[in-house]
């Protein structure tokens, strides 16, 4: 078990194959906790950070972020945006995308077919969102006029696709 520390540049942080602790700091930071169960710090002044949590060996492993000091549920929106989830942090350009996080890999990805979620959301009042909590309230992506790929979860969805030759997956 590891606790990794970035500055206030951007960093790259990867951690090892047990539960790791990764906190990027300021900037605009990439992590990746590697196998296990992983907590990613994550709060205002944190940047345009970006995860990519690959569990693919290890089905079961438990991976949470936990956000800062006085953040309530009311100050998060989730969107979806193609295959990843972000959670942006209102009245800041703070953001965290957890890449590839609606991608569901099937029965060939050897252990785990969910292996790039992070599980569940932890805020410090004891609030914690879990995986169908956050897909549940993550936002549908808005249409343009031009040719978009719009992907629904597993509320009742309602597309709007405007102009262009969409593709609504729902």
């Amino acid at each position: 078990m590891a606790t990794l520390t970035g500055t206030s540049g951007n960093d790259t942080l990867i951690g090892s194959a047990g539960a790791d602790t990764l906190d990027g700091g300021a900037g605009n930071d990439t992590l990746n906790g590697g196998f296990g169960g992983d907590v990613y710090l994550f709060g205002y002044g944190s940047g345009q950070d970006v995860i990519t949590d690959d569990d693919y060996a290890t089905a079961g492993a438990l991976d949470t972020i936990r956000l800062g000091a006085g953040i309530r549920p009311d100050q998060v929106t989730l969107v979806r945006e193609g295959d990843n989830l972000i959670l942006k942090l209102n009245d800041s350009t703070d953001q965290l995308t957890i890449n590839y996080w609606f991608v569901d890999a099937g029965p060939n990805s050897y252990a785990n077919p969910l292996r790039y979620r992070v599980e569940q959301v932890q805020f410090e009042d004891g609030t914690l969102w879990d995986a169908a909590k956050l897909a549940d309230t993550a936002s549908l992506p808005i249409a343009t006029e031009a040719r978009d790929t719009l992907y629904g979860n597993s509320a009742a969805d309602t597309y709007l696709g405007l102009g262009g030759n969409d593709l609504l997956v729902g």
